[in-house]
């Protein structure tokens, strides 16, 4: 019989991806048609993992050849404020077994982000071939839901945030700056202290700050690049209350 994979093969970021295009489609539709939606292949092994991923995360149910959105996915899409939002996308990126494991042994604690691939291969049955990767999903998905907060699993009910604070000195209007980064930064995305980078690097740093934003971000992939869309996403909704306000006082 062959082993059971309690955990996924795709990132948190292409789950959510993936629910999103099932939602596109009506919520309730043919796998086929989510692959076309997709550009893949409904048999190709890098759908059907994403799939995979995607059903672990509680975001999708499959019924023989459909897929359907879950509540949990209603719940992340219309919740009324970034609070409740966070608290499903938690509870989401916690479903996977090996996920809520390794969230319980080291809540409270300093994670140990370099051992981590080596804890689950011995500890957690996760296969070799494939620990790195899981690691690296982890850290990345930990840190886009603000559970992995100055290397450390924060309680799941916490609202801490990376926003700067009043104390700080902020710039008059927001600025993006790309810089390329030191190397491949384990579990890129991550948000990182300033530093100096040298030239030689093939990643980069996206570097958003001002009016209570101050976020680096290490992109070495796709997956990092929604990280950075989401926080663009947080730039745009200042943006909007702020001309709002003009509004109102206009």
């Amino acid at each position: 019989m062959p082993k059971n994979i309690d955990y996924p093969r795709k990132s948190f970021l292409n789950a959510l991806n993936f629910a999103e295009a099932v939602d596109y489609l009506g919520g309730n539709t043919l796998i086929s048609n989510v692959a076309d939606k997709m550009n893949m292949s409904a048999k190709g092994g890098s759908f059907q993992a994403l799939a995979g991923a995607t059903l672990k995360h509680a975001l999708i149910e499959k019924q023989k050849e459909y897929l359907k959105i879950t509540n949990l996915f209603k719940e992340i899409k219309l919740a009324y404020n970034e609070e409740e939002k966070l608290q499903a996308l938690r509870t989401s990126f916690l479903t996977p077994p090996v996920y809520s494991k390794i969230y319980e042994k080291f809540k409270n604690k300093e994670f140990p982000t370099q051992m981590l691939d080596k804890i689950l291969i011995r500890e957690l049955n996760v296969q070799e071939d494939i620990a790195s990767r899981v690691a690296n999903y982890f850290i990345k998905g930990a840190t886009y839901c603000a559970l992995l907060i100055n290397n450390r699993l924060v309680e799941i009910n916490s609202v801490e945030n990376n926003e700067v604070s009043d104390e700080k000195e902020v710039v008059e209007s927001p600025v993006i700056t790309v810089a390329k980064s030191a190397g491949p930064f384990y579990g890129g995305g991550e948000f990182i202290q300033s530093q100096s980078f040298p030239n030689d690097s093939k990643s980069f740093i996206v570097h958003i700050y001002g009016h209570g934003i101050d976020s680096k971000l290490v992109v070495n992939d796709d997956d990092d690049l929604i990280i950075v869309e989401a926080t663009l996403n947080k730039l745009r909704k200042k943006l909007r209350e702020k001309k709002e306000g003009e509004i109102s006082q206009s």
